[in-house]
């Protein structure tokens, strides 16, 4: 439209054309807004953003009476929780933990668990946050004694959220299974254990090879290389306790079924290179390695020997 006169136009109204322009704007910086505080949020708030927007909040009654609950599909309830190493720096920031992670007892066998594991590493891969969890076998209980009660969703949702239903542990045999499982879903040995440890009775101490982390390719570089100095409280900790660490030290020195031989005799190497005394009794000189996986001590081993 254009002006011919006073108070005279012709051609078309341009309102519509601004107003459409004007909208335009008001998105682009809307967006451009989302995007910088997305950049501002470090990975373990980028992790549970994501987990609000892809997977679903359980309810009892309407409401979410806990925090850090996800339904994972239609199976699986997931309680995943922010945490830190307290001795790795600013590790709250690119760390979670899966507390829990249960399928219906009536759909296990299914491959629902290994679709909600699979769901979580593309989470952590899409902000750069580590995942890491605890491989201990549990069931709910209708009765206190026969485990694999819940047969319905909702039924796991109250045995969760009321903590009305008595958990059984499962059997080492169980445990086994489940360290297998993760393994081959990439999830990695790690130490998790730190000072707080102290602060339970002995006996509900986890083996070292139950203590799992996962690290996605997207994670950054100085989070991936974060050591963990040495602690002498913890090396206390480990002689005062050495049968939950001993397995995965005689793993180390002796190997098992499912290690190659090369691996074997790297972490063998980086068990001598550490102090691991070898008489059935193995006590680390220094802790400063517990927080470490086995490629890096085996990478200490190769360094040492050169």
């Amino acid at each position: 439209m254009k002006s011919i006169g006073v108070n005279q136009w012709a051609g078309a109204d341009t309102w519509l054309a601004e107003a459409a322009h004007d909208l335009q704007q008001v998105a682009d910086r809307a967006r451009q807004r989302a995007q910088d505080r997305w950049k501002r949020l470090v990975p373990s708030d980028k992790f549970f953003e994501l987990a609000r927007q892809r997977f679903r909040i359980p309810q009892l009654f309407g409401v979410a009476p806990v925090r850090w609950y996800y339904q994972i599909g239609d199976w699986t309830l997931a309680e995943i929780r922010p945490t830190a190493l307290h001795d790795a720096k600013d590790s709250a920031t690119f760390l979670v933990h899966v507390q829990s992670l249960y399928v219906v007892d009536s759909m296990r066998g299914h491959g629902e668990g290994k679709r909600a594991l699979a769901a979580i590493k593309q989470l952590a891969e899409d902000c750069g946050c580590a995942v890491t969890l605890f491989a201990k076998s549990f069931a709910f209980s209708k009765d206190g004694d026969l485990p694999n009660a819940v047969e319905t969703f909702d039924e796991l949702v109250h045995a969760s959220l009321e903590e009305m239903w008595p958990i059984v542990y499962q059997p080492e045999w169980d445990i086994e299974c489940l360290r297998f499982f993760y393994e081959s879903c990439g999830l990695t040995n790690i130490c998790l254990y730190g000072p707080w440890v102290y602060q339970r009775p002995k006996e509900e101490d986890l083996p070292f090879d139950s203590h799992f982390i996962y690290m996605p390719q997207s994670m950054d570089a100085g989070h991936r290389s974060r050591e963990r100095p040495p602690q002498p409280a913890l090396t206390a900790l480990i002689a005062s306790r050495v049968d939950t660490f001993q397995p995965v030290f005689k793993e180390a020195t002796h190997g098992t079924t499912g290690r190659s031989a090369e691996v074997r005799g790297m972490a063998a190497k980086a068990a001598a290179v550490h102090g691991i005394r070898h008489d059935g009794v193995e006590v680390l000189r220094s802790s400063g390695c517990i927080g470490h996986r086995f490629p890096l001590l085996a990478a200490k081993a190769r360094s040492a020997a050169a």
